[in-house]
């Protein structure tokens, strides 16, 4: 906008050179525009300067412009020296929506409010005496049009404000809807989420993820122990400790109780089925709160081609059931495997 300032100043300075219309005040104004603008662009370069700073220099700058232009075609002198004021008014509306567009409504609302107030103050002596010329009837309309842009402004900007906060809520009620309350992990719906994206990316691109399934081992009877307050301690401290050995593409969720479970994405069976250990072996080796130390069961898969998220979750809790039946504080997988079959003419896998 200072760049084009710059170049209207410098069109006007033209235009009236060209016509032989230059007059010593209208040419002290377009010095003053010639420096002054050069100097707010010089500034925007420096880092140091806050942006606020400038916004404000140039607001001041238009109003002390837009002022003297109009006193100049109120009470100058000769009829050389005034200034048209069509130009003017047709500038002002964009002054104030600059103003609100650089700083916030209640400021913006004052600036516009002070540079209206200033409009009016230097023009109210001529209204006064010449109430019934055109050009009073001019700038009457002119102060109304003010104040109606300025109410416009401040309106859209509300309604900008606002839009905006609905917005933050709905991405807050978001959050909220696919976060475990306890642990601040994804919880069920989440994860269901998360699991549909890496589905449909391995569909497309072959990019094969693991899927962990891990759980408490004998959880209910440390809850009849110690009571519900410490379990909840166990189980954010158990997500914070997964977490911690997780990497950051991997997503950790509460499946429900004190089920949890882990997608692992880029991860082979193999690699999963070693993850998965060294979880285990991480939660049992020091206390998760006080002197309590517990352990972990985990089940493992990975994606295959005939998958779905129902027969993926399904395969992933019978490794689970199957490590708790071995003795629980284990690890064991399952994968679909390739059946070889041998006719008389070829080989296929079925």
């Amino acid at each position: 906008m200072l760049t084009i300032g710059l170049v209207a100043t410098i069109v006007a300075w033209l235009v009236q050179s060209a016509q032989g219309t230059a007059t010593f005040e209208t040419t002290v104004l377009l010095v003053i525009g010639l420096v002054f603008i050069p100097v707010l662009i010089v500034l925007t370069c420096i880092p140091k300067i806050p942006l606020r700073l400038i916004d404000f220099l140039t607001v001041c700058y238009i109003a002390s412009m837009s002022v003297s232009c109009i006193w100049l075609n109120f009470y100058a002198g000769s009829a050389q020296s005034r200034v048209a004021l069509e130009s003017i008014y047709m500038w002002l509306p964009i002054i104030y929506l600059f103003t609100f567009f650089t700083t916030n409504r209640k400021r913006a609302l004052f600036l516009s409010g002070l540079l209206w107030l200033l409009h009016l103050g230097v023009s109210l002596p001529f209204l006064t005496q010449n109430l019934v010329s055109d050009m009073a009837h001019i700038n009457i309309q002119f102060h109304f049009m003010s104040l109606l842009f300025i109410a416009a402004f401040n309106f859209f900007s509300i309604y900008q404000q606002r839009l905006k906060l609905a917005q933050l809520n709905v991405d807050e009620v978001e959050v909220l809807a696919n976060t475990d309350v306890l642990t601040q992990v994804a919880n069920r719906r989440g994860m269901i989420d998360v699991l549909r994206k890496e589905q449909q990316r391995f569909s497309r691109y072959e990019h094969s993820f693991s899927v962990v399934m891990l759980d408490i081992d004998h959880f209910k009877q440390f809850n009849d122990n110690y009571g519900h307050d410490v379990g909840d301690q166990i189980l954010l401290e158990l997500a914070r400790r997964i977490q911690n050995n997780l990497r950051d593409v991997d997503t950790l969720a509460r499946w429900g109780g004190e089920e949890f479970m882990v997608i692992l994405p880029e991860t082979t069976f193999e690699n999963a089925m070693h993850t998965a250990q060294h979880l285990c072996d991480e939660v049992r080796i020091r206390p998760l709160v006080d002197n309590h130390l517990i352990s972990i069961s985990c089940g493992v898969t990975e994606i295959s081609q005939s998958d779905t998220i129902a027969t993926l979750l399904k395969r992933v809790d019978e490794a689970l059931y199957k490590a708790k039946d071995k003795g629980r504080n284990c690890v064991e997988g399952a994968v679909i495997q390739a059946v070889y079959v041998d006719t008389s003419d070829t080989a296929i896998y079925a």
